[in-house]
């Protein structure tokens, strides 16, 4: 305990003494302070050395020849007015600016702190390498975003979707892979079973100057815009729309298939439209009814008027009517069927969509509803470009 006491005693020796010194300096540079004030200072040193000596030996201080010696050596500085030994008395004071608390190495001990700090920062749960834990997660999602369904490109397959959602029409070529063939035609050459003499072969095709051709519809194009025209035996070409009217596209072969005409300068698998849809396209251009079901009344003079319906038309087809065996039945569902040729034939007026069949010949009373019996009767309508 009694080493305790000394220790601060002297720690307090220290600190009054430093704060005379400094003082002591402060006057000495300051030109309003006196001589006498000074001395004073010098003075006071003096009776703090001589107190303290008093002090340190009433409190058993073990080395007196120790104290003398570091009291004469303060008062030779003051007398000489050499103040050297005052930085080793900053010296001290430095140490404890360097460690705030005794025997604590206060900035070693601090190193120590930071270095596990940065521990807790690579690993927020012990034993846990946390980033690399990330990465992994990121390396699985990186996967899902380049192949969705393993072994399926799903950028490709989207542009795919997406041509199809717009209708299934980037193709503008109507049959053009030949499956609707309503005349009958032999090949894609024979034009022999068109009557209109318009040339046409498969439905919406026409064989001429040893081409095959197809005329598209303004409504179908748009004006004066590049489009690509592919397809089996076809050489690929950019071609530009008109700005207006009928566009004839020329395959450049009499052998094409699979024939597709897209916007842009990209030629793109062939679209393979249902049969069914590809047969309603080709039916706004041309039909041929087979046995149609013919009703209607007659007129007052006891002439009968058929009506037929059909698929609506780009425009008022032009009719032709055919039958191998007689030409047609009609009956009233009361007297005997009466079959008609084509001499008697009235005419007929028509519609996008209706036909009426008249005929010449008085058959059953005014009024009489009547109806056409199947009798391979065939109602061909044309509307074609």
């Amino acid at each position: 305990m009694a080493e305790c006491t000394i220790q601060l005693s002297i720690d307090e020796f220290l600190k009054s003494y430093k704060t005379l010194l400094c003082k002591y300096n402060e006057y000495l540079e300051a030109e309003e302070v006196s001589l006498d004030d000074t001395n004073k200072i010098k003075d006071q040193i003096r009776e703090l050395l001589e107190y303290y000596k008093d002090i340190l030996v009433l409190e058993a201080y073990q080395d007196i020849e120790e104290l003398d010696t570091l009291i004469a050596g303060i008062n030779q500085k003051l007398v000489n007015g050499d103040f050297v030994g005052q930085d080793g008395i900053n010296g001290s004071d430095g140490n404890d600016g360097y460690t705030p608390q005794k025997d604590v190495d206060y900035f070693d001990g601090k190193d120590g702190i930071n270095g596990s700090d940065g521990n807790d920062g690579y690993t927020p749960q012990k034993d846990v390498d946390y980033f690399d834990g990330k990465d992994g997660i990121n390396g699985s999602d990186g996967n899902d975003g380049y192949t969705p369904i393993k072994g399926t490109d799903y950028f490709d397959g989207k542009d795919g979707q997406d041509g199809f959602s717009k209708g299934g029409f980037k193709n503008l070529i109507i049959n053009g892979g030949f499956d609707v063939n309503q005349r009958g035609a032999s090949s894609k050459t024979d034009t022999s079973k068109d009557t209109s003499g318009n040339e046409y072969s498969y439905d919406r095709w026409i064989y001429t100057d040893s081409t095959i051709k197809q005329r598209i519809e303004v409504l179908n194009y748009k004006p004066n815009t590049v489009y690509t025209l592919s397809g089996t035996n076809i050489t690929t070409t950019q071609i530009t729309s008109p700005a207006s009217g009928t566009w004839t596209v020329d395959t450049g072969t009499n052998n094409p298939d699979n024939v597709q005409l897209e916007e842009g300068s990209v030629a793109t698998p062939f679209e393979q439209r249902p049969y069914v849809l590809e047969l309603s396209l080709c039916k706004r251009y041309y039909e041929l009814l087979v046995d149609p079901l013919l009703s209607g009344a007659c007129n007052n003079m006891g002439r009968p008027r058929l009506r037929a319906s059909f698929f609506k038309k780009r425009v008022a087809p032009t009719v032709s009517l055919h039958s191998s065996s007689g030409f047609p039945a009609i009956s009233d569902y009361y007297s005997a069927d009466k079959v008609l040729t084509t001499k008697e034939l009235y005419g007929v007026q028509t519609t996008i969509d209706t036909a009426v069949i008249g005929f010449y010949q008085n058959l059953f009373p005014s009024g009489r509803v009547v109806h056409g019996l199947q009798n391979n009767l065939l109602i061909e309508l044309d509307a074609e470009l």
